[in-house]
């Protein structure tokens, strides 16, 4: 008896499916692995004393952006990853950005005036005038609470004004 060899069947509709199933599962394992990575991570927006990441305090400690006696009244992590290489920072007695291109900061005491605009999309657009002339431009993504962080610059100042100069 002879074996006939089977003839191969053409089945182009297996390519097809996976032409389509590896694409879109390689898209839902990003999407969820993304999903895991900021599930887990420190949460952004305006933090303030009170709930302070761990992270932004090792970060401010290690870069020494504060003087020893300062307390932070509000902090703001404008970096993507959320790991301080750029923030705003106010403390009892400075409003510091720090990037990586170098540090700003103003004294509390040498703030002039200040100006806010909101916009839905953008967030909050925080500029602080220096009586020297410097200004300094805060912007805090419309989900992050950017009102929090004016409201304790606003509050700061105003206990500044309010407290008799030596």
């Amino acid at each position: 008896m002879e074996t006939q060899p089977q003839a191969q069947s053409n089945q182009p509709w297996k390519w097809i499916i996976l032409a389509i199933v590896l694409p879109i599962g390689a898209v839902f394992l990003g999407f969820f692995g993304l999903f895991i990575f900021f599930l887990t991570g420190p949460e952004g927006g305006v933090r303030v004393t009170s709930n302070m990441e761990p992270y932004a305090l090792e970060y401010l400690e290690s870069h020494q952006l504060l003087d020893p006696h300062e307390t932070i009244m509000a902090y703001y992590d404008a970096s993507f990853q959320l790991n301080g290489t750029k923030a705003a920072i106010l403390t009892d007695s400075r409003v510091i950005y720090h990037q990586p291109m170098g540090t700003s900061v103003i004294p509390l005491t040498e703030v002039e005036r200040i100006e806010h605009e909101t916009d839905g999309m953008v967030g909050d657009s925080i500029r602080i005038f220096s009586k020297s002339g410097e200004i300094m431009a805060i912007e805090i993504d419309s989900i992050d609470n950017g009102s929090l962080f004016l409201a304790a610059l606003e509050g700061r100042l105003s206990q500044i004004s309010q407290t008799p100069q030596r």
